[in-house]
């Protein structure tokens, strides 16, 4: 079974929850470039050569595969760990107090991040067993370890595509 553990780098829970966030966009950004990066490759082949090889298709799915991923990393980091923490009984008490002390912030991005911009803002104010009532009807499958089996396939499947890519050549 799929263990929560605080991360011992961090003694403020709220330093770690800023990091998760900053992974996220790291993700996203990196992602969203080697996506687009890869289509306008395969474009500008597809204008440029002559007489292209079926093999730069593989450019276009890999763009394909790669914005897929972008997808995944939403869906991993859509309920933050610090929520995800109220439901673990040694961890819920330290969640909660952080979760106390910013809530405008953990709170506010996570109900932007589920309803957008137009959400409730007494969502808010949820106390903690509304909170982990909520988690548990958002949670259809277990994304941290989905997301972390794709880590790994995204991570051998890059190396060997780039390459296959620059062998063609």
């Amino acid at each position: 079974m799929f263990q929560l553990q605080p991360n011992p780098f961090y003694s403020d829970r709220f330093l770690e929850y800023q990091f998760e966030r900053k992974l996220y966009y790291f993700y996203v950004i990196t992602l969203n470039i080697l996506g687009y990066g890869c289509f306008l490759s395969y474009i500008l082949v597809l204008i440029f050569k002559t007489k292209p090889s079926p093999e730069y298709l593989f450019l276009d799915v890999f763009s394909l595969f790669t914005r897929l991923s972008v997808f995944v990393v939403y869906k991993f980091f859509e309920i933050p760990k610090l929520v995800l923490e109220l439901k673990d009984k040694k961890l819920s008490s330290s969640a909660m107090k952080t979760i106390e002390k910013n809530r405008e912030e953990i709170l506010g991005t996570f109900f932007k991040n589920i309803y957008g911009y137009a959400y409730d803002r007494n969502l808010i104010y949820k106390n903690k067993s509304e909170l982990i009532q909520f988690v548990n009807s958002l949670e259809r499958a277990n994304w941290k370890k989905i997301g972390k089996i794709y880590f790994i396939f995204h991570s051998i499947i890059t190396p060997i595509f780039f390459v296959y890519i620059f062998r063609i050549n």
